[in-house]
């Protein structure tokens, strides 16, 4: 999953025209089934901010810890209201792979400050 991020991250940033900076800490292998609902996610969080943010910045930061892998991805694009903007096909397909995990997301984003997606997932 990491080499394959890693390669599609360049990628992405040539396509959108958005600098990305990718930081992984303590790297290991996760079952296949959870390397690519996690990858798959990454994708959607990538997509979101070429499609809405209109940023010119975004990170991944991912933190393998003992038993979870936290995600961080964020863009000082323009924000949203959480409260008048309901989830999009998206954000459901986010929330749905991460039940079947067990895992979680948080969603943080202010009008014109970008947005923050945490996601930890158990493994």
């Amino acid at each position: 999953m990491v080499d394959a991020l890693r390669e599609d991250a360049r990628s992405w940033e040539s396509r959108s025209g958005i600098r990305l900076h990718l930081a992984i800490a303590n790297e290991c292998r996760l079952p296949r089934p959870i390397e690519e609902a996690l990858y798959r996610i990454v994708q959607e969080g990538l997509s979101n901010i070429a499609r809405h943010s209109r940023a010119t910045r975004a990170s991944i930061d991912m933190t393998f810890q003992e038993h979870e892998l936290q995600i961080q991805i964020a863009d000082n694009g323009i924000g949203f209201d959480r409260s008048r903007i309901a989830d999009g096909l998206g954000l459901r397909l986010v929330h749905e792979r991460l039940d079947r995990l067990g895992g979680q997301v948080d969603i943080r984003s202010r009008k014109g400050h970008g947005t923050v997606l945490t996601i930890r997932a158990p493994f």
